[in-house]
């Protein structure tokens, strides 16, 4: 039967206007939005993308300019008089230079001073005067060339002249006598303010201005010579990449900074600008933007409603007046109305007919698929108590149906916590509120009627009445045993070396990072590699360099306690970390491994390792140096050992092969010839 619906706010008429209003405006302003949205992106991108091709383009000038520099002491520093003036009593040498440097000077308007320091505290410069007391030897520039001693061309020192006080910025390069002893240093000053000046020559904003740091964030070259030497904290410790873009404040005022590495040197080239005067022309665009999408939908939604209440409102409308009349019981013979009575109440009828079909379709097919799934259903009522059980969950629980639907769900869903046993309550969560729904995951052990145990993982999901009224609850569980095996499989797999069974180079990496906390020092970390293990490999074959990693494993892991981490992190290299453990202690390990491989030998070869170890004290140290230190330290001592160990299996090795009867001739010359080739690789001489 057809209730009454109360008595309606809004004719058909207006709701068809205020409906299409709506939905135009709605429309509208989501394709508006999405338009304005990809517009703002767009832009920003374009944006972005414009000062991040300003910053490297300045970035290549300012690099080329270096480079031009970098080759100027390059060429200089190779030339004999300018290595040997400043050491010379020979002023005619000595003016040669200066005037080598004036012509250099003349040639470069980029470069403020050319000059040479030398060990004996002697300067040679063309355009200045140097004060009687003046020590090259203890200028920034001297020093900074000194502690590197390379033959390299050293950037990124700003200082102070000291006559004049103007800042400047010295690219030098240490200077070698005839026999590559040190003899001093070869610089060239560009001043700030002119590299300033050729890197914020092109600027696309007004509030846009770019400078040069180091490495570490310390200003080098800056418009505002008073922020020369200080650092631009937003990089933290160090620069994070070769080129990028910072969102930041900037005297409260948000701005990007966009960065790009200046070659091969430790300068990068920052640039500054603020966002509201790039974000400002974008947001102006937009806001026009959505007043015109607005207008538009208010006029096209006027027009739409138009439309719809001439095509669909006035139709329904008949209808209504059609549907109340007959409901008020007048004559249907004088209504002027295409329908008939009988059409309608027949309309009325099938509708409800219908309607009870579907609903008796809908119960028979979710009862088909509640018992044609593979997953174990079980339906209680609020209170807990069983109203339907599927067969797969019957199965599970292993009782007879009228021995479960009835009882309460405790009784029959017996399951226990996986890691500590207890058995779970089952049921509705009080916290559960009757307008919200849940259906999370759990994983359990659930005891059968046999005695057995399986592993499960079920949910748990509420019912509701057409009034979201919780009235009950729904389980699903499905035993997991094959994918929990397979799971289990996989984690092994994922953290073991399947040769060894050791656990592999992630497990040890991950390890490291977990282990690397203050109440693990001292943490030592050990290196191990097999000597010889290619030489094995080639003279018996990969099964016996197999062998020798597996008994290298064994041996080792012997002697390690069950808290320490041992790992094979390559071919023929292994990792140990010993959490709590000092470098004494360490190498009284190491020496007991080495007793234990005394005698171990795989087919006539000899089981050599060789050992290095660095061990972390302190929190601040930082454990990617201990990993290089001890990785270093293990290097250093295989180049040794590994030399005698190899050195000695080959002549062993040969003499065996000349003593062994059973080979043939043929075997004989092959493994022979790998020998010699070996052995004159390696400097053996045929009578050792």
């Amino acid at each position: 039967m057809i209730k009454n619906l109360g008595k309606r706010k809004l004719s058909i008429k207006q709701e068809v206007f205020y409906l299409g209003v709506v939905f135009s405006l709605v429309t509208l302003l989501l394709f508006g939005g999405i338009l304005c949205t990809s517009i703002y992106y767009m832009q920003v991108n374009h944006a972005k993308q414009a000062l991040h091709d300003s910053n490297y383009h300045m970035a290549m000038i300012a690099k080329n300019q270096s480079r031009a520099i970098s080759n100027t002491l390059q060429v200089l520093s190779n030339n004999p008089d300018v290595r040997t003036a400043g050491l010379s009593d020979d002023e005619a040498l000595v003016s040669k230079v200066r005037s080598l440097y004036r012509d250099y000077y003349n040639s470069d308007k980029n470069i403020m001073y050319i000059y040479s320091g030398y060990e004996n505290g002697r300067i040679i410069i063309d355009n200045w005067t140097s004060p009687p007391e003046f020590d090259p030897r203890e200028r920034p520039w001297y020093k900074h060339a000194t502690d590197i001693k390379e033959n390299k061309v050293v950037l990124g020192r700003a200082y102070q002249d000291a006559s004049t006080k103007q800042w400047l910025v010295s690219s030098s390069t240490p200077l070698y006598g005839m026999d590559g002893e040190f003899v001093g240093v070869l610089s060239i000053d560009r001043t700030v303010e002119n590299m300033s000046n050729i890197i914020n020559e092109k600027n696309l904003y007004k509030s846009q201005y770019s400078f040069i740091i180091d490495g570490y964030g310390k200003i080098l070259v800056h418009p505002n010579q008073n922020m020369i030497q200080k650092t631009f904290s937003y990089f933290g410790a160090e620069v994070p990449s070769l080129s990028g873009e910072i969102n930041f404040d900037e005297g409260g005022e948000p701005s990007w900074a966009f960065y790009s590495a200046l070659g091969d040197s430790e300068w990068y080239l920052v640039t500054i600008v603020n966002k509201h005067e790039v974000l400002l022309p974008l947001y102006q665009t937009i806001f026009i933007l959505a007043v015109i999408s607005i207008i538009i939908a208010l006029i096209l939604g006027a027009f739409q409603s138009r439309v719809l209440n001439t095509r669909l409102g006035r139709p329904l409308i008949v209808l209504g007046n059609r549907i109340r009349k007959i409901s008020n019981g007048e004559n249907l013979e004088k209504l002027k109305y295409y329908h008939s009575n009988h059409e309608i109440v027949e309309i009325a009828q099938n509708i409800e007919k219908l309607a009870s079909i579907a609903v008796k379709d809908k119960e028979e097919k979710l009862k088909t698929i509640l018992f044609s799934v593979a997953d174990g259903v079980i339906a209680t009522d609020r209170k807990g108590i069983v109203e339907f059980v599927n067969p797969v969950a019957k199965a599970h629980i292993n009782r007879l149906e009228d021995r479960i639907v009835g009882r309460k769900i405790e009784e029959i869903f017996d399951i226990y916590s996986e890691t500590d046993n207890c058995k779970v309550a089952v049921g509705l969560p009080k916290s559960w509120g009757e307008n919200q729904y849940y259906n999370k995951e759990y994983y359990a052990k659930m005891r059968t009627q046999s005695g057995a145990e399986i592993p499960i993982e079920y949910s748990i999901s509420p019912i509701k009445d057409s009034k979201s009224k919780i009235t009950g609850m729904v389980i699903v569980f499905r035993d997991y045993t094959v994918k929990k095996k397979k799971q289990e499989k996989i984690e092994y797999m994922s953290y073991h070396d399947p040769l060894t069974g050791i656990y592999n180079r992630r497990y040890f990496d991950e390890q490291i990072i977990e282990l690397d906390k203050e109440e693990n020092l001292p943490l030592t970390i050990i290196y191990a590699d097999i000597n010889g293990l290619k030489l094995a490999n080639d003279l018996k074959g990969h099964a016996t360099g197999d062998k020798l990693i597996k008994l290298a494993a064994s041996s080792i892991k012997k002697e390690l306690r069950t808290n320490d981490i041992f790992s094979r992190i390559g071919g023929d290299e292994f990792g140990i970390v010993l959490p709590q453990t000092g470098a004494e202690a360490a190498g009284l390990l190491i020496e007991r491994i080495r007793a234990s491989l005394e005698d171990k030998k795989v087919e006539g070869i000899s089981l050599s390792i060789s050992f290095g170890y660095a061990t972390k004290y302190k929190p601040e140290e930082k454990i990617s140096s201990i990993i290089t230190d001890s990785d270093s330290n293990m290097y250093s001592n295989k180049i040794t050992e590994s030399a005698i160990f190899k050195k000695n299996t080959i002549i062993d090795f040969r003499n065996a092969i000349e003593n062994k009867h059973s080979m043939t001739l043929e075997d004989k010359l092959r493994t022979k010839k790998i020998c010699d080739v070996a052995m004159i690789e390696m400097g053996i001489k045929g009578d050792e």
